[in-house]
């Protein structure tokens, strides 16, 4: 999910290993998350080749980068750290040769072989108050209902409290008053979410704003009614969400959800003629479900 601090573990991951990795480490960001100007694999192999020899002559044919980048890796111990990945054919191609180590960060979900996923979750409550605490010490007692109202999102974690780090007038129980108000929330996520609800066509956007009317976990046949589309075809498009990390799923209850700065999001795109046609189909659905 954007905001979830994938860039910032790679980074200490990369940090930690640098023993290990001594030829170089190359960071570079591939821009995924923007539609219209992620980086082809060409620009990504010919910065890294240039990053070993600043002068070399780079091919124009993609198959003859490939080999040349594969040449200046051989037998080196190099971490390449590629950010913000769209897919599996921007990836791929920039798979290195044994000895070295790629790192990838990404919102969609994908695989590729040799390929080792982490699914980052949102902080536990213990991790998020103490962040909370290491940059705003005077939080205190109210850091529980800050992580809470944050949604252990370290993307507003980390604003929430530097604001009462920088302002020092600004008491901890205003602020929590302040952050009550979803307005406040929303400013902390809208840019990171902006970015994953841009790259979904029409069809997904809609449909992903739908589900804000669901205050919680939902399944596949309520999502099927308040879409008012068959369960198959609501499974496929939960699906397609869920690679974008736009929805969680948990396998133990075969449920789905919004994280709740996401669902404050996606609310917030919602037409009013939308939002109260989702209700209807949401009311129907479960006024169904309690005559069983």
């Amino acid at each position: 999910m954007g905001g979830i601090g994938k860039t910032a573990l790679a980074l200490k991951l990369a940090e930690l290993l640098t023993g290990q990795y001594t030829a170089a480490q190359v960071y570079l960001n591939l821009r995924g998350a923007h539609e219209q100007e992620p980086l082809s694999p060409s620009d990504a192999m010919a910065h890294v080749v240039r990053s070993f020899d600043r002068q070399a002559a780079v091919p124009e044919s993609e198959d003859e980068l490939r080999g040349l980048y594969l040449s200046v890796l051989s037998g080196k111990r190099a971490l390449l750290l590629m950010d913000n990945a769209r897919d599996t054919e921007q990836v791929e191609p920039l798979i290195p040769p044994p000895g070295c180590l790629l790192l990838v960060t990404s919102r969609r979900r994908f695989t590729l072989p040799g390929l080792h996923p982490i699914e980052l979750k949102t902080l536990p409550p213990e991790d998020a108050r103490k962040l909370l605490l290491k940059i705003a010490p005077r939080i205190g007692d109210h850091a529980d209902a800050i992580a809470e109202l944050c949604g252990y999102l370290p993307e507003a974690l980390r604003p929430a409290a530097s604001a009462l780090a920088e302002h020092k007038d600004l008491s901890p129980v205003d602020y929590v008053k302040r952050l009550e108000d979803s307005r406040t929330r929303l400013e902390f996520v809208e840019a990171s979410l902006g970015l994953s609800y841009d790259l979904l066509g029409e069809r997904l956007q809609a449909r992903w704003r739908t589900l804000a009317v669901f205050p919680d976990t939902f399944d596949v046949a309520a999502a099927a009614a308040v879409w008012e589309v068959e369960p198959d075809e609501a499974r496929d498009t939960l699906g397609e969400l869920l690679r974008y990390s736009l929805v969680e799923w948990d396998e133990a209850s075969g449920r789905y959800r919004l994280h709740d700065l996401a669902r404050l999001y996606a609310g917030s795109r919602l037409s009013e003629d939308e939002r109260a046609a989702a209700q209807r189909r949401h009311a129907a659905h479960y006024r169904a479900v309690l005559a069983l």
